[in-house]
Order: structure tokens, then sequence, then C-alpha cells
């Protein structure tokens, strides 16, 4: 192939031979770039020189089940390179990439051997879909031509699961964007993308029998649904599907609360009457549908987390149900509907997945054909679970979950390891990071993505699910985070060459590159934003939009910078010269921001029960300062966290708050119109006192060690409590750290109307002797905010012990904080 920008050397044949011989030799021998796969391999052995594609390459599927596969890789090659290859079944030739299938290959393991013919070898179809998916991350480009390097690889991954779950139940998302997501999963080996079908807010699956169920205006068609099915099964990506019961179903509820509902259901919405033969025939009914159209998946999932269980025992008909079966209580009920229904999936030919959410010890056995998804530990531990023999899955709830302003960045994903559980509620056993040593039990691992919109689950996504994926495929693969972050840069090219076949600048917001955990930060803006666009491929255009609707092949042509001075959700959608969309159509909601607030006097020293979250509580008082961008208006705010309008007041001078106040502010221009997105922020007021427990050691008899901490911050605030087993009285004990000489102890227990606590409180010198200086045996006062007060004659004292003998409420005992003066 011709080299542009060459002379053609003069002189005899000799010399034009040995030029030539040279500018090869050079071409063979000059330095391929370092590569750059995600997840880095199991094995990798680097030749010299590439291998050359051009528009004479060609895909060889040697196996006609392959054949799809290869017209999926050529589409994504002309979009990652413009080299359009045709796909054969016969033999190959140099350049070509050939697809084999050789059923001796174990699990999921691939080679992809490159010299003059590139060969992806694997036992069964998403295997081969795995080595396409490394070949496409190889793939270099320039002059009208794509180059290979040359390597021999052996891999294959650790985990067996590695998933990726969307909730498309609490906030709606397109088809075309689910595609997106697909080849996202595809390109970095993600082998289960999860579909959290139902909840509360919608029920997303159209079912034929019960077609009363499907939310109106959120729902999908069972042909949208086999479409995307297929889409993900020619990629090597299996759709798990969730039918949420028996909690987070009150769209089931409300949809056909005679069949689902309990009698009195308004004080218990959100679960289903799982003591009703009907209700398990109509699962059952269901289940076998989804059955139906996920036909590649072999699981289903069941949710069966968070259930509300305390009214379902007053309702006749689950009451009569119990009875006859013999089950004692409410717990068991849930027990017995987590074995039933594990027998309706195997049923229909599935394997059953659910959230931890069962207690560990119960009179009816939770099969163990079961896969459990461990998230938040506060059901049970990981080391449980797998003591009990359950296969689980890793979905640690810190750092694998985006969900609102959790979001933690792809450097701290690469930190965490599949057999380690961390949760940002202090309240949980996780709080405390827990490591398990390797299990073949822990099959692998999963990011959930919660609660995000349709336009922002790319941008939250693209970068994170490539952290988790390195981490579960190999688990020692040894690279450093930098290394990791360059191969990055390079993958991420490839993803929106393969989706959104355009290059979006902007310039003009507020935080350029930001990958915090604040929602919508990525595209925000303090004055005007330029929008600058261009396509991959020379020829193409780009069509947009900026009312709302998806591009057509009759939109705005962009041509010049788009500048914004207001918040617009602008979709985009390439097109080559043939008027052929390429890749997906996409929008990104871009927010104006003309307000920003100072706040002093929160307390940012106090421990966070999310490091993500802004320091958003005060003790005494707090002022805020707002300011604005633009000068032809005036900011106006509420302090009832209503929505600012033309009649709230104007900002003039600081604001200062003493009790608790959700604050908005939005900017009005000169003829009183509101311009941009509102400012708000939920200020909480609490009970902070410096006193002599703050921050000291403390020891328990029993709990969680690490809640026993927020018995000396200083801060009353019942979420955040110490909890211990009431069948035997527990203690806490404090280290002063010096003799002080002390006259008052304020006892703060949990509170929550008429229940009350029995204690008594201990002073000691020594850690020996103690005596006691309040007596609370005989307590019968509800507790209450401001805790329980004893003043008593000045003792001298370094340490300080309360012990809980009885909580009137339940067998729980629970301490919020300790203070003494």
């Amino acid at each position: 192939m011709a080299a542009t920008g060459l002379r053609k050397p003069a002189g005899n044949l000799l010399e034009a031979l040995v030029f030539l011989t040279a500018l090869g030799l050079a071409t063979a021998c000059s330095p391929e770039p370092e590569p750059t796969f995600i997840p880095w391999p199991a094995g990798l052995e680097r030749g010299s020189g590439a291998m050359t594609i051009d528009a004479e390459s060609r895909i060889v599927a040697s196996d006609e089940r392959l054949q799809r596969l290869g017209e999926v890789l050529a589409v994504e090659i002309a979009l990652a390179t413009g080299l359009s290859l045709g796909v054969i079944q016969g033999d190959a030739r140099a350049g070509d990439i050939v697809l084999k299938i050789d059923p001796t290959y174990e699990d999921e393991r691939y080679t992809l051997s490159v010299d003059s013919i590139a060969t992806v070898e694997a036992g069964e179809y998403g295997s081969v879909a795995l080595g396409t998916a490394t070949l496409l991350q190889s793939l270099t480009e320039g002059g009208g031509e794509a180059r290979l390097p040359r390597v021999t690889m052996t891999d294959g991954p650790r985990s067996s699961y590695r998933g990726l779950m969307v909730d498309v139940a609490r906030q709606w998302h397109s088809i075309e964007t689910l595609k997106q997501i697909v080849v996202l999963c595809r390109l970095y080996k993600i082998n289960y993308l999860h579909l959290h079908l139902t909840d509360n807010q919608s029920f997303t699956f159209p079912s034929a029998t019960y077609a009363e169920l499907a939310t109106p205006g959120r729902h999908y068609t069972i042909d949208e649904l086999r479409d995307l099915e297929r889409f993900a099964t020619e990629r090597g990506v299996t759709i798990v599907p969730e039918l949420d019961v028996p909690g987070h179903s009150w769209a089931m509820v409300e949809a056909n609360p005679e069949l689902f509902g309990l009698a009195g259901r308004e004080s218990n919405p959100y679960t289903i009457n799982i003591g009703s033969e009907r209700v398990y025939a109509a699962l059952d009914t269901i289940v076998g549908e989804i059955a139906g159209v996920f036909e590649s998946s072999p699981y289903i999932h069941i949710g069966g987390d968070e259930a509300w269980m305390a009214y379902v025992a007053e309702d006749p008909t689950a009451a009569a149900f119990m009875a006859r079966r013999g089950i004692p209580d409410v717990d068991e009920l849930y027990r017995y509907f987590i074995a039933r229904m594990n027998e309706i999936v195997k049923r229909h030919g599935k394997r059953t997945i659910v959230w931890e959410g069962f207690r560990k010890d119960g009179a009816i056995e939770i099969p163990r054909d079961i896969t459990v998804m461990a998230w938040e530990t506060a059901y049970q531990l990981p080391q449980e679970l797998l003591e009990d023999r359950y296969s689980i899955i890793n979905v640690s709830w810190k750092p694998l979950y985006v969900v609102g302003d959790r979001r933690w960045s792809p450097e701290d994903i690469y930190g965490w390891n599949m057999f380690r559980w961390e949760n940002w509620y202090r309240p949980t056993p996780s709080f405390t990071p827990i490591q398990q040593e390797p299990s073949d039990r822990v099959i692998g691992a999963q990011m959930a993505a919660w609660e995000q919109s349709d336009a922002m689950e790319i941008p939250s996504l693209r970068r994170r699910l490539p952290a988790m994926s390195e981490r579960i495929w190999q688990p020692d693969a040894g690279r450093d985070y930098a290394d990791f972050a360059r191969s990055l840069d390079s993958t991420d090219r490839l993803l929106q060459k393969l989706i959104r076949p355009a290059t979006v600048r902007l310039r003009g917001q507020s935080a350029p590159g930001y990958m915090g955990p604040i929602f919508g930060r990525e595209h925000g803006f303090e004055r005007k934003l330029r929008v600058t666009i261009e396509p991959f491929r020379r020829g193409d255009i780009v069509r947009y939009t900026t009312d709302g609707s998806v591009p057509t092949d009759s939109s705005p042509v962009y041509s010049d910078p788009i500048d914004l001075g207001e918040s617009t959700a602008l979709w985009l959608r390439v097109y080559g010269e043939d008027g052929i969309p390429k890749g997906f159509p996409w929008r990104t909601d871009y927010e104006y921001r003309p307000v920003d607030v100072t706040i002093t006097g929160v307390l940012t020293h106090l421990p966070s029960p999310d490091p993500a979250h802004v320091p958003s509580t005060f003790s005494d008082s707090v002022t805020l300062d707002m300011r604005s961008t633009r000068r032809d208006g005036a900011i106006r705010y509420t302090l009832d966290g209503s929505e600012p309008g033309r009649a709230s007041p104007v900002y003039e001078e600081p604001v200062v708050l003493y009790e608790t106040t959700e604050v908005r502010a939005a900017f009005f221009d000169g003829d009183n119109v509101r311009r941009g997105e509102d400012w708000r922020r939920r200020l909480r007021n609490v009970d902070y006192r410096e006193n002599l427990t703050r921050g000291k050691p403390v020891t328990a008899s029993q709990g969680l060690p690490h809640t026993a901490e927020v018995v000396v911050d200083g801060l009353v605030d019942r979420e955040s409590h110490w909890g211990a087993d009431s069948r035997e009285a527990a203690w806490l004990q404090i280290d002063l750290e010096e003799i002080h000489q002390l006259s008052a102890v304020g006892v703060y227990t949990y509170w929550d109307g008429e229940r009350y606590y029995r204690y008594t409180v201990e002073l000691s010198a020594d850690g020996e002797s103690w005596a006691r200086v309040a007596d609370g045996r005989r307590n019968t006062d509800p507790a209450a905010a401001k805790g329980y007060r004893h003043e008593f004659a000045e003792t001298e004292a370094r340490y300080v012990r309360v012990t809980l003998l009885e909580n009137s409420a339940n067998p729980g005992l629970h301490l919020v904080e300790v203070r003494v003066f």
C-alpha cells in the first residue's frame, strides 16, 4: 500500500529494492503504542510490529453460528476506523480477522493471536465476543487503514458474574439508551445487564395476562424488550430481568389492589399480600411471561429486600393461609415466600437471584441454589452467607452504588476488590470495611445504578464501570491507577466512536472534568456555555434539537458552535454521507446555574455518614451569602422549601438561620422573569455541644465497635446511635484520658414517642472501683431529644460507664450520645 509523502527513489532497480526493503523493515519494527486493554488480560505476549487492516480485509466466521457476531464486529470496526469489512465464511488470507469456535475451551477462556491473520477463538459465542472486544480495543487507525499489534493472548475472567444494574422503574430509560449501555457492557466485558423492571414508582414489564399492571406512559412493549434482548445477546451480554417482590411493589398494589393488596392496605402500601394463593398463581404467570421474553438469561431476580411485613398477618386471607400451613409469624411467611418463588422460577427454567434481605436464622430454610446479591450487610454478613454455602455477588454499597450524590470516583472503585464490603451508613457492620478471604462462592460483583435519569446514565457509568471490570476480571492484574487511567482515556474514546461518534467540547463549564458525587455538576455553567461538535469521520454531519425532541433526518444540521445562556436539553445524532444514522441519539442536560451560595457556620468537623455529602448541619446559627453571575436582576429566595416566585423576598444581605430550614434561591431578571436553575439546600439544626466526652476512646460490651464512636461525637442525632441486644444488659465505657471533677451527665437514648429506657451511670478514677451517680433502673419517663440529665455531687473520675438494662419498645438497646460536665 502506497505511503503518502514519500518520493520514489532515484537510481537503478537495486537501489529501489534496497529502499523498499528498508522501508518495510522500518515499518515492521516501528514501535507500537502501549496496549490499552481494560480489563487487563490474564496472559499477554507481545510481538513486534503490527498487522494491517485495510479495505481488502475481511471478517471470516469459520462457524455459521458466528455470522451475526461478525456482522456486529464489522459495524463496530466501521465506526472505530471508517473501514467497511465484509463478513464471509471460507478460507482466510493475510489481513483477515478470523472468528472460531473450539469446544475444547473451558468457561469463558478465549485466545487472541495476531500475526498476518488475527484469530479470536473460544468455546462458545459469548466467549468469542469477549475476544472481539479485546480486538476492538487493540485497533489503531490512520491513513485509511488500521493496525492490530502482534500479540498472543490467552485470557479469561476470575469471576463468572460481572454485572451492571440499571433502574428503569424509578427513572424511565429509552430502549436507545439501554442499547448504548449494552455496548458499554460489551466493551468492558460486563456479561450481565440487570434491569430493575419494577418498583413502587412503576411496573415497566407489559404482562399480557395482567395488562393493568403496566404503568401508563412508563412501560415497554414486548417487541421492544425482545429487540433489546436480541441486541444484547448478539454482543455477548445477557439481560437479567428483575421482578421486585414482595416489597417495593406499590405499583402492583395500586394497579390491582383486589389481587395484590392487603386489608387496610393504606397502612402498608409497598408489600403485596404473600399470604394469598391467588398472588402466587399470578406471580407464576408473570414469571413465565418474563422468562419467555428474556430467553437467554439463566436468571430471574425476584428482589426480596426491604419488605415491610408488619400488617400482613392482620389480613384475614394471609392469617388463614399461615394457619393452614403452620407458619407461626410473618418473618417465617417471608422465608416461605422466598423458597416458593424459587420453585416458581425453577419451573420456568431459570435460577433465582435475591437481594440480601433474609436473616440467618429461621425455621423455613432458604434454598442454597438461590444466589444472593450481598449489598448492605444489614441482614447478613457476607461471611455468614458463605458459611451457609450460598453463592454470592458483591454489590457493596461503597463504592459500587451509583445513586444521587453517592457516586464514588473511578480511583475509589479501582482501590476496591471483589472480596471487600463497605457501607457509608454508620449503623451497618460494613461501615468498617469487611475484607473476606478469596472464595469461589463469591462468583463476581455488580455495579448498581439507582434512580438516575436517562440522560445521566452513560456519563455516570462510562468511567466507573471499567474500573470495577478491571478489579473483578483479574484481581491481581498488578497495574496501578495511573496505568489504568491512561488505558481508560483510550477506551473511552473508542466507546464514544461506537455509541456517539462525535467529539463534544465545552467552554464555560463550572466544573470541567468533574467526577464527584454531586448530581448534575458535570454539565453546569454559571454564565455562558459554548458547545462545539466535531464528527469523528469526515463527511459525517450532526443534527441537533433544543426543544426536547429526538433528532431526525430533517432536524437542523450543526455548523457553528452552539452558545447556551439558559438550561437546555441538547439532543445530538450523527449521520453518514449516505444519510444513515451512526451510533445512537443522545441527550445532555446543560444546567444554567446563575446563583451560588457561600455558607458559614456548618459543622464540617463532625463525622459524616457519607463523605460524599456536602456539610449541611449547624448547631447555633448559620449564615448564607448569596451571589449571582448576572447583574441585570435580583436573587429571590424562600425558607420553607417552596419554589421562589416573583413575590418572594429579594436577597439584600446575608441570611442568618437558627432552625432547620430548606432554602431555595433563584435569579430573576429585570423583567422579573426567572432564569436558570435554583439553588437549594436543607440546612439542619442539630444539638451539638462540646463536652468532656467528645472524641474520647470508647469501648462497649457488645454491638458493632465502630458504632460506639457516635456516642462521643458531640451530636445528638437519633439516626446515629450505638445498638445492642437487650437479652442481656449492655454497657458502654468512655475514657476521658485524665481525671476530671464531674458533676453532671446527659444520657441520650433513641426516641420516637412513648418508649423509655432503663439504665445506670457509673464513674471511676481507675477503671476498677465504680460509683453509681445516676440510677434509671425504674425509669418510665419517655425518651426524648433532650435526653435524661442527672446532676450529682462533684466526683473525681476518668472513666464513665453507662449500662443499658431495658427498652420498653423492642428487644434493642440504643444509645445516641453521652455527655459529662
